[in-house]
């Protein structure tokens, strides 16, 4: 786990990347927020299918693991921040959740 350092309320610097599945799509989404429960239900209003949150890892305020994870998955970008859901992708999701 990550030692947050610094700022007036440490709850307000943790960063989460987290993995969410558009059913049906074989598509990730790969996103950074302070409030996952809150990011994906803004997501879920503009999304045709329903999204299941496959996992989180806590990172560091400037996100810069979801910039990692992007470029070491950048062979299996659909679009944007949507990946498609190869064993690659899926491993690390798991590895992650364990």
């Amino acid at each position: 786990m990550m030692k947050i350092v610094g700022g007036d309320d440490p709850r307000r610097e943790r960063r989460w990347v987290y993995f969410v599945e558009a059913e049906g799509l074989g598509l990730i989404k790969i996103g950074v927020a302070n409030c996952v429960r809150t990011r994906l239900a803004c997501v879920a209003k503009i999304c045709p299918v329903p999204l299941r949150l496959l996992t989180k890892v806590r990172t560091d305020k400037r996100g810069s693991l979801e910039k990692e994870l992007h470029a070491r998955f950048a062979a299996h970008r659909a679009h944007g921040e949507r990946f498609r859901a190869d064993p690659e992708i899926l491993d690390y999701i798991a590895m992650a959740d364990a």
